[in-house]
């Protein structure tokens, strides 16, 4: 596709962000993507398109067709379901104050749900699923791959593996003329390193630009006849515009940073961390993957594609602080520094001050500032782990939405996690 049709379709997109609530769209099977053999050209989704609406409405749930990938290890354990205690919350009034009311299906289905899954205290109590999704088969779950990498990261630094003090220099020289040299570990996590970035919908969308560039040399938005060498190949061109340390910028070149340095001071490929540190202790029921990149690494910012059922696994291990099945998988002080440690500074004086008024950013998790000490992980397109410790609530959505990041649509989608969340502890 020629960088005119990204343009022309980047206008399009942006005009449907103006709209509050976005249309419900069809499924990827009313929408013909993918049927035939061969289906015709204008319904192909392949590496160049797959991110975008409508193709992603096909894309997300097949990722391992579209791309190169590798799997995480489960461990030898078996697999355990939830205890389930089903409750139907169709109905349930979910909205902003001053706002539409909407029922939760409602609300779910305007915004092209494709699974959606709540715990409460361990057992799963609702879930829904759309546009032929499962609760095993695998769905891209987007910049909720950052959070994963974080929590890995905060395991190692509270087992004194990983210095957070310690620069990015001093672990990985050839990143020693890049942006990155002088910023620390934890500036990486907290994203308040001063590199310089542009994560819009226009920059994603202009073949030329520099995120663009960074996309096609993960393999994740590829550009026809470009080869993209890797990430690792990439990140040294990345260039420093402010000081490390002084606010929040998301800045997804942070999360590969961080990957390379969990390889230098594991020894171990990114899958196998995340593998050691978190899914092996799952009782993981399906399979989970990573994208990789054209070095065969994984693409640590937004290559993971996980089952539903098992992502909430993962956030109820978060929610519980670290035990899981019976066992202790890490400290609870790392979902406590997780909580309590953000930088309020940095955070007000960045980009997302107004979506959380009291909220942090710490090691890749939104930490919302709320009386139940909320948290969350979020994609693009609709992904989310929200994680509710006082209120023993864990909600897991996937989805393919039309816009990438629609600010109306997350305080409608966010707040009526918050009131699932009061309605189960009434």
């Amino acid at each position: 596709m020629k960088l005119r049709n990204y343009l022309l379709m980047a206008t399009v997109v942006l005009a449907m962000m103006q709209s509050a609530v976005a249309q419900n769209g069809d499924t990827a099977k009313e929408l013909g993507l993918m049927v035939g053999y061969p289906a015709p050209q204008d319904k192909r989704v392949d590496a160049t398109n797959w991110a975008m609406y409508p193709f992603n409405r096909w894309g997300f749930l097949n990722v391992q067709r579209i791309h190169n990938t590798t799997n995480i290890d489960n461990g030898y354990g078996p697999s355990i379901p939830f205890e389930r205690s089903i409750q139907n919350m169709d109905k349930l009034t979910v909205g902003l104050d001053g706002d539409q009311q909407f029922d939760l299906r409602e609300l779910l289905e305007i915004y092209n749900t494709d699974a959606f899954v709540v715990l409460h205290k361990g057992q799963l109590v609702y879930e829904r699923f759309w546009n032929d999704m499962t609760p095993l088969s695998p769905h891209w779950a987007a910049s909720t791959s950052k959070s994963v990498i974080g929590t890995v990261a905060a395991i190692l630094i509270d087992r004194g593996t990983l210095d957070p003090d310690a620069m990015v220099k001093d672990i990985i020289p050839e990143l020693s003329k890049s942006g990155f040299a002088k910023a620390t570990v934890r500036q990486l996590l907290d994203m308040s390193a001063g590199t310089a970035w542009d994560e819009s919908i226009e920059a994603l969308m202009n073949e030329q630009s520099f995120a663009r560039q960074y996309g096609a040399a993960a393999n994740s938005w590829q550009i026809k006849g470009y080869e993209g060498g890797g990430i690792m190949d990439f990140l040294p061109s990345v260039s420093q515009e402010r000081k490390h340390g002084e606010s929040f910028l998301y800045n997804s070149p942070t999360v590969d940073v961080l990957g390379w340095v969990l390889n230098r001071v594991t020894g171990k490929t990114l899958e196998q961390n995340v593998s050691d540190e978190l899914w092996r202790h799952l009782g993981a029921e399906g399979q989970a993957i990573y994208l990789i990149d054209g070095a065969g690494i994984a693409w640590a910012t937004g290559g993971l594609s996980a089952p539903v059922y098992d992502f909430a696994k993962f956030g109820l291990l978060m929610q519980q602080g670290g035990l899981m099945n019976g066992q202790r998988v890490f400290s609870s002080s790392v979902t406590s520094d997780i909580i309590n440690n953000g930088n309020r500074d940095e955070f007000i004086n960045g980009s997302h001050a107004d979506l959380y008024p009291n909220g942090t950013y710490r090691n890749y998790w939104w930490v919302k500032g709320d009386a139940d000490n909320s948290f969350l992980a979020k994609g693009i397109y609709g992904q989310y782990i929200y994680v509710n410790p006082t209120k023993e609530v864990v909600i897991v959505r996937f989805a393919s939405e039309k816009t990438s990041a629609d600010r109306e649509r997350m305080k409608r989608v966010e707040n009526a996690f918050q009131q699932i969340a009061d309605y189960l502890n009434k």
